[in-house]
């Protein structure tokens, strides 16, 4: 079928405030649980409330702050739980969101919630600017923006508290919207476009970035080949050439969180790739087009017993009303240039969904960089759910006779109605997946911050999050031996494998299971400096080496609206054999191959920590050494640590904090090598007599990526200040539509 175009009259303010209107209602319904509960905290009924906004993302959010009061800066490493965290670079922080700076301010809680709820908004309204300008009337722009807003695939990751995906996708109607300006001419969306993608880079989850990239280089290609055939207004030469201007842009603006995160990925479990079959684990099967029809059929997310491990994950629904108008729009328009490329795009991704299911993925993940280190490729539902948005707002203009004409009264009531039943259907689906923690039913006291008596504030604690979460220890200022990251450094990993061999360690890693003490290697807890381990449940008697600080309840952290508060039983236990977190050291036995993980795992066990220390090579001279013995930590901040020391005889100053690139030392004013000390830690040689011992950390690079984003935001900013839209970029809502 062969569309010609149609000249639209240039959408209003008005129609763009009516749209807005609209959008602000889809959104009030679909959370109104939010809206009854303003000050609660937005989560799913699964896990009684316990999802990805309650760990790790509210202490991630809550950290800069409390870092801010503590020491006074802005944090580029966090001491507070897995032996160190870095911040500066960590791809979960979201350091440089500009919208993150409301946090040190406002209310976490509040704004984890409200922020989530704005950005769905903020999409939504995307994809209405997306469908104006690919030439939808005003509802049928309406119903585009609230089918994305609304998306049950959306909705049901925001239930699991995937906040930093959800930000990111926010922005992916607008990349879309700069993308289509640029080949139309306008030279301004080329900052503009460069600025999106920065921002979604930011947000903090790169897998949906990487998709999106994937998305905007296929439709590149496409253009590039038989782009005049689709109405470009500049040649394939200027349009390449503007497109390398906006990765350049890009990249010169991320380039300051760009290189620490790539640091970080490097040391990160997640280094070397997954194969097809571990990424697609979380993926479609064929067993999942049942949800097309109806959403629950496989179970939600409390009772979720379909394949692919998780419903939010793997949800294939998009809404009884959205589904067969965006078939409809598909069919009608999809052999037209503009439209069918999208239509390819989106069933692509689609195909992408399946995983290894499909050749399509299996190819992808041989042969296209970067495919390998996400797991999950169901998680290009975001982009499928935009695109059966879009379709399903050309579905309904496509229900309207042309006779009619687009400001008819019975256009506007078709319009209207229509949406209207959409919005009911997905806020059905909304209200089945959403749940309010009321503000009354968040833990704000804590007693186990009271009763615990640390010698030195550098000492650690072991406990489970439900009695102790991050965000409580953080704004305390205690670490934990463990924290809810993700995306763990592969070292410290290695290192609690070894502290609970046999057992797998991914459970260890978060402190999600109850603790129990005889599961661990005590020797490496007494390591880690852990003064304290706290269980589930009154003990009266202590495991060797431990003894029965105190007792007492508690209650829960969260509890879902509704629901009646619980009292949990804990006992402290005092470790009476931990270790100094710093001490010196003279013997050394030598790790020769890291990467050997049972050598690592079974010398680890082996090791006795007061007696030597785990060393990649010895770099002092052959000759007696000092022994073991505790020093003094004058200093400890974010990124400074002062330790004072006096040997007689040379040996290695072991901090049991976590080594990463980036930690210098020095004494004296003469720096020293920062050697990897019993696999996970930092030990730095040290010569006989006293001296003060200084740590710094600054990410590798970071004054010369600073300077680069700081050029680039200068350029940015003169090129939107001079940069004039061309004519031709007036023609942006006006698009190949219908005859």
């Amino acid at each position: 079928m062969s569309l010609s175009p149609l000249s639209l009259p240039k959408p209003t303010w008005k129609e763009h405030l009516t749209a807005l209107a609209c959008l602000m209602l889809t959104a009030g319904v679909c959370f109104q649980g939010l809206v009854r509960h303003p000050e609660g905290l937005l989560v799913g009924p699964q896990n009684s409330g316990f999802n990805d906004v309650t760990h790790p993302y509210l202490a991630f959010r809550s950290y800069p702050r409390e870092a801010h009061q503590q020491y006074g800066a802005i944090p580029v490493w966090n001491p507070g739980g897995l032996a160190g965290i870095p911040w500066w670079g960590n791809p979960q922080s979201s350091l440089f969101y500009p919208l993150h700076l409301l946090f040190r301010w406002g209310d976490p809680i509040v704004l984890m919630s409200w922020l989530l709820v704005g950005h769905h908004l903020w999409g939504g309204w995307g994809a209405y600017f997306w469908g104006r300008q690919q030439g939808l009337s005003l509802w049928a722009g309406v119903m585009t923006g609230s089918a994305f807003l609304a998306a049950p695939y959306l909705i049901a990751n925001t239930g699991e508290g995937h906040y930093n995906q959800i930000c990111l996708v926010a922005w992916g109607p607008w990349s879309f919207v700069c993308f289509e300006r640029i080949r139309r001419g306008s030279q301004r969306s080329v900052a503009l476009l460069a600025g999106v993608l920065s921002l979604c880079y930011f947000c903090g989850h790169v897998q949906e970035l990487y998709y999106l990239s994937l998305i905007i280089g296929a439709l590149t290609m496409v253009d590039v080949f038989v782009g005049s055939r689709g109405g470009m207004a500049i040649s394939r030469k200027t349009f390449l050439a503007r497109l390398f201007g906006v990765a350049l842009m890009t990249a010169g603006l991320i380039a300051v969180d760009l290189v620490p995160t790539w640091i970080y990925t490097q040391q990160a479990v997640r280094a070397a790739g997954l194969t097809a079959s571990q990424s697609s684990q979380i993926s479609l099967s064929f067993e999942h087009l049942k949800q097309v029809l109806n959403p629950l059929v496989l179970g939600g997310p409390s009772d979720y017993r379909g394949p692919g491990m998780y419903y939010w994950e793997t949800l294939c629904h998009f809404g009884l009303l959205v589904t067969p108008l965006a078939l409809w729009g598909a069919w009608r328009n999809g052999f037209n240039y503009l439209w069918g490329r999208w239509l390819c795009i989106g069933v692509l991704a689609a195909i992408f969904a399946f995983g290894d299911e499909t050749p399509l993925y299996t190819l992808m993940h041989h042969y296209v960089p970067g495919v390998s280190w996400f797991r999950a490729p169901s998680r290009i539902l975001f982009f499928v759910s935009l695109i059966v948005a879009l379709f399903a707002g050309a579905g309904l203009d496509r229900l309207t006779p042309q006779k009619w004409g687009r400001s008819n009264g019975l256009v506007t009531a078709l319009g209207l109605s229509l949406c209207l039943l959409s919005l009911a259907d997905l806020q059905r689906h909304a209200q089945a997946v959403l749940r309010v923690i009321p503000r009354d039913n968040i833990r704000h006291d804590n007693p186990l911050i009271d009763q615990l008596s640390f010698s030195t504030p550098t000492e650690r604690v072991l406990v489970e999050q439900d009695l102790l979460s991050d965000r409580e220890a953080w704004q305390a200022g205690i670490q934990k031996v463990q924290a809810y990251d993700p995306v763990p450094l592969a070292r410290w990993a290695l290192y609690m494998a070894a502290l609970v061999s046999p057992r797998d360690p991914s459970t260890e890693l978060t402190g999600i299971e109850p603790i129990d003490l005889s599961r661990y290697h005590k020797p490496l807890l007494d390591l880690l400096g852990t003064r304290y381990a706290i269980q589930r449940g009154a003990i009266d008697s202590a495991p060797e080496g431990w003894k029965v600080a105190t007792k007492g309840e508690m209650p829960r952290e969260f509890v879902l609206a509704g629901r009646s508060n619980s009292s949990i039983a804990y006992t402290v236990l005092e470790n009476q054999t931990v270790m100094p977190r710093a001490f010196v050291v003279g013997d050394v036995e030598i790790l020769e191959d890291s990467n050997d993980i049972e050598d690592v795992i079974q010398k680890l066990n082996s090791l006795a920590p007061r007696e030597r220390v785990l060393l990649p090579q010895d770099v002092l001279d052959r000759g007696p050494r000092c022994q073991f013995g505790p020093v003094r930590i004058r200093h400890y901040s974010l990124d400074r640590i002062e330790v004072d020391i006096e040997i007689a005889e040379p040996g290695y100053l072991v901090l049991t904090d976590m080594w990463y690139p980036g930690w210098t030392a020095e004494a004296n004013g003469k720096s020293l090598p920062v050697l990897p000390a019993n696999y996970a830690f930092r030990a730095v040689p040290v010569s006989p007599g006293y001296r003060t011992i200084v740590f710094r950390y600054r990410p590798p690079l970071s004054k010369i990526v600073v300077a680069v984003t700081s050029a680039t935001m200068i350029v940015f900013l003169i090129w939107l200040i001079v940069s004039r839209n061309e004519h031709s970029a007036n023609k942006d809502e006006q698009s190949p539509f219908r005859k």
